[in-house]
């Protein structure tokens, strides 16, 4: 049987609005993360600043996949707050 095991650190609570929150900087190879609060997030794999986002995620919903290692992971609501929770690993 394979063995899983997991480098990373799940952070909970995190804040998110209107102003883009960086969650991961290049470098990781593995995004988890999940609406925690009640209003809309989206979220940008994108590599450079001027981010498009393409993933919504409502209430409750999660996101995980492997990722390009240079990439931003970005997120942010289109109006309001909301807190989320991601994991990360190399």
């Amino acid at each position: 049987f394979a063995t899983l095991s997991a480098a990373g650190t799940l952070t909970t609570g995190v804040p998110i609005s209107t102003s883009a929150t960086i969650i991961t900087a290049p470098g990781k190879d593995f995004i988890y993360i999940k609406n925690t609060g009640s209003t809309e997030i989206v979220i940008s794999l994108s590599t450079d600043y001027a981010a498009q986002y393409v993933i919504a995620l409502a209430a409750d919903e999660v996101f995980a996949s492997e990722i390009n290692t240079v990439s931003y992971v970005r997120a942010k609501t289109l109006s309001g707050t909301s807190t989320i929770e991601h994991f990360t690993e190399t």
